[in-house]
């Protein structure tokens, strides 16, 4: 939904170096470090590629890990809410999981929502491994818990709601809904609308 879009994404211009006559639109996710996860029809980069954590509305100590930006909005969208009561830490690429790690220990409840892939479940190990060790100041011991079981049969949240989108049927024109389109110049519309 394009209130989820807007909550948590940006319409980023860019051009590729080798390219600087050609800009290019992109829906962008910012990390905690200023860079961007980069996507439209035809692209799905990083200008700096690092975690993005997003403190949640309740103060609980629970945090949900995902490892890419849609998996995130496609959970946000399931759910029907625009930002989750417990904080988020969007890996942007299984890559980035020792970036993940000590945000992740100020946490008692740790909800994997990984790819189910030989690299979600090795950067599941990697995560459990890490924190299940570790005893927290006050004496609680953390629980991980993986949560790919919500999505089984799929690749990951998003496959799974794409999937339920297209047997509901939903029109392709459905403004309720926004889409990664082409450049604004080549199709009149932005990214996020």
């Amino acid at each position: 939904p394009k209130e989820i879009l807007d909550a948590n994404c940006q319409q980023i211009c860019y051009h590729l170096a080798n390219r600087p006559d050609r800009q290019t639109t992109a829906i962008g996710f910012m990390n905690d470090k200023g860079g961007y996860s980069l996507r439209n029809s035809r692209t799905k980069i990083s200008n700096s590629s690092y975690v993005s954590t997003i403190a949640g509305t309740s103060g609980t100590g629970a945090v949900m890990v995902f490892e890419g930006f849609f998996d995130f909005l496609s959970f946000l969208a399931d759910n029907g809410i625009t930002r989750p009561e417990s904080s988020v830490c969007v890996l942007n690429g299984v890559g980035n999981v020792a970036h993940s790690l000590p945000f992740l220990e100020g946490f008692s409840e740790i909800l994997l929502y990984l790819d189910n892939d030989s690299a979600g479940r090795k950067t599941a190990e990697t995560i459990t491994e890490h924190l299940s060790s570790m005893v927290m100041d006050d004496g609680v011991i953390r629980n991980v818990r993986d949560m790919s079981h919500t999505y089984m049969g799929f690749k990951d949240y998003n496959s799974m709601l794409c999937d339920r989108t297209e047997k509901e049927s939903l029109p392709s024109n459905n403004t309720q809904y926004g889409t990664i389109k082409g450049h604004p110049g080549e199709t009149g519309q932005d990214q996020l609308g």
